[in-house]
C-alpha cells in the first residue's frame, strides 16, 4: 500500500440455518466499530441472498434470511462492492427439476474503501469444480478524469450573468454558425466553474449538513462504470480501450449501414392507419423551419429538464436569449438548411443512444423441425417487410433441442443464423436442458398462428 496505509478484509462463511448466521450480523456490527476509518472488505459465502432476483429454481421460504441479511448490511453500514461476470455464485449441480440457482457469494465494502478504491470492482468466474464461483478481486486501475461541465440554473440569476455571456459572445469566430456557438459555449464553461467555486462556502455548508451526499454520488457514479464487455464473437474485453473500441464497432454497425434499412411496404400498414392527416396538414409538415419555431422549441423545454449533452440547460438559453439568441437560431436552421452536423456534436448526441432501449436480447420459440423453421422464417420475412427492419443474422443464434442434432446443419444453413448453446441467462432467466430429449421452457411463440390470424 502507498503510505503504508492499512486496510482490513474480513473472509466470511455463513451458517446454513438462518439463527445460526445472526451471529455473524452481530460479529459485522461489532466490527464496523473498529473499521470506521479503515478501508474494510467484507467476503465470502454468506450463505443468503439479498432480494428473490437473487435465486433462480424452487427454494424455500427466504423472506425473513432476506430481512436479517438486509438489516445486517445496513447496521454495519456496507455497501456492495460492483461485481462482473456470473450473477449466480452457487448451483446445486443438479440436472432434475429440483435444479437451483443462487447469489451466495459476495463483496461488500465501507465507505472508507470506496473513497479510497473507487474504481475497484470484483469478478464472479463460472465455477469448475467447485459448486461455488470463485470472486477474483481487482484493484484501482482506471483513470479518474474530471466531471462533465453542467450550468447550474441559479447561476441565471446572478447579476453578472449577463455580462459574462457578452463577454464571450461578442467576439468574432471564423467557421459556420455551428460552430461559432459551440466554441463560445465552450468558451464559457471555465468562466461558469469560477462563478460556482466562488460560492464555496455555501458548498460547503450543505455538504457539511448532507455528509452522505458526496458517498452515494460517488457509488452511482461507480456502478454505472463498464468493466468489461462481451463482442459479437463471445469475446470478453476489460481493457478500456478495448471496451470503447466495441461500443464503436457496435453502434456503427448499428447506425451506419444500409443493410439493414428496407423499403415499408405501405399496404401493410393501411389498416391500422384509422387516422390519416390531410393534404393541408400534409403540406404543413414540409413547410421550412422558421426563426420562431426555433425559439418556441427552445422555450417550449422546461427549467427543470435535464441539461444536454454540453451540459447547458433550456435555462441558459431562456436568460441569455437576448445575446445568444441570434446565433443560435442561425445554428439550427443551418443544419435545417444543409443537413451537416459538426462532429463534435454529433458525438455527443450519440453518447445518448445508449441509454435508448433496443430489442437486441428478443427471445422467439418453435418446434425443432423443417416446417415449424420455415414458418419462422417467413414470419421474420414479414416482420421485414411491414417494418422495414431485417434481423442481424451475424447476431442472431438458433439453439436446437438435443432431439433435433440431426437437422442441426439444415436448419442453420436456412436461417443463416449462428449456433447457440446452453445454458444461457437472458432477461434474468437461466435456460437449460433438463432431460436428454426435450428443452423445457415456460412458453412457445406460435409464428404459424400469428401468421394466420395476421
Amino acid at each position: 500500500m502507498a503510505g503504508n496505509e492499512s486496510v482490513i478484509i474480513t473472509v466470511v462463511y455463513g451458517a446454513s440455518e438462518v439463527i445460526d448466521r445472526r451471529n455473524l450480523w452481530t460479529a459485522l456490527e461489532t466490527l464496523s466499530q473498529q473499521c470506521s476509518d479503515i478501508p474494510w472488505m467484507v467476503g465470502g459465502d454468506f450463505n443468503a441472498v439479498r432480494d428473490l432476483n437473487e435465486v433462480c429454481g424452487i427454494s424455500g421460504d427466504i423472506r425473513m434470511a432476506t430481512e436479517e441479511f438486509n438489516a445486517g448490511i445496513l447496521e454495519a453500514g456496507l455497501i456492495p462492492l460492483p461485481m462482473q461476470g456470473e450473477w449466480f455464485t452457487w448451483h446445486n449441480c443438479s440436472t432434475s427439476m429440483r435444479s437451483l440457482w443462487k447469489r451466495l457469494g459476495r463483496i461488500l465494502i465501507n465507505d472508507r474503501w470506496l473513497a479510497r478504491f473507487p474504481s475497484a470492482y470484483y469478478h464472479s468466474l463460472t465455477p469448475r469444480t467447485s459448486d461455488h464461483s470463485p470472486l477474483v478481486l481487482h484493484g484501482d486501475i482506471q483513470q479518474h478524469n474530471g466531471g462533465m461541465f453542467r450550468f447550474d440554473n441559479y447561476l441565471a440569476h446572478s447579476p453578472e450573468f449577463i455580462h459574462n455571456v457578452q463577454n464571450i459572445w461578442h467576439h468574432e469566430i471564423v467557421g459556420i454558425p455551428m460552430y461559432a456557438v459551440t466554441r463560445k459555449l465552450k468558451a464559457l464553461k471555465p468562466v461558469f466553474r469560477l462563478q460556482r467555486r466562488n460560492k464555496g462556502d455555501l458548498t460547503m455548508n450543505v455538504q457539511l449538513a448532507k455528509g452522505f451526499l458526496d458517498e452515494a454520488q460517488q457509488l452511482r457514479r461507480v456502478r454505472r462504470r463498464i468493466l468489461q464487455i462481451n463482442d459479437e464473437n463471445g469475446f470478453t474485453h476489460t481493457d478500456l480501450g478495448e471496451i470503447a473500441h466495441e461500443f464503436v464497432s457496435y453502434y456503427q454497425n448499428l447506425l451506419g449501414g444500409t443493410r439493414r434499412r428496407l423499403s415499408v411496404d405501405i399496404r401493410y400498414l393501411r389498416p391500422w392507419a384509422r387516422h390519416c392527416i390531410t393534404d393541408e396538414e400534409a403540406n404543413q409538415l414540409l413547410l421550412p423551419i422558421s426563426a420562431d419555431d426555433v425559439k418556441q422549441a427552445m422555450f417550449d423545454i422546461a427549467d427543470d429538464k435535464a441539461p444536454g449533452p454540453d451540459g447547458y440547460s433550456s435555462r441558459f438559453f431562456k436568460a441569455a436569449w437576448p445575446v445568444v439568441g441570434e446565433e443560435v437560431t442561425r445554428a439550427v436552421l443551418d443544419f435545417f438548411s444543409t443537413g451537416k452536423l459538426l462532429k463534435q456534436v454529433n458525438s455527443t448526441i450519440l453518447a445518448l443512444i445508449p441509454k435508448m432501449g433496443f430489442a437486441d436480447d428478443l427471445l422467439l420459440l418453435c418446434k425443432a423441425d423443417l416446417d415449424s423453421i420455415r414458418v419462422f422464417k417467413e414470419g421474420l420475412d414479414w416482420f421485414a417487410e411491414v417494418s422495414g427492419l431485417r434481423l442481424n443474422v451475424q447476431k442472431s443464434h438458433l439453439i436446437i433441442s438435443r432431439s433435433a442434432q440431426n437437422l442441426k446443419d439444415q436448419m442453420l444453413d436456412f436461417l443463416g443464423f449462428q449456433e447457440g448453446h446452453l445454458p444461457m441467462r437472458t432477461h434474468g432467466i437461466i435456460w437449460v436442458h433438463l432431460s436428454s430429449d426435450s428443452l423445457k421452457v415456460p412458453a412457445i411463440l406460435d409464428l404459424k398462428n400469428q401468421q394466420n390470424s395476421a
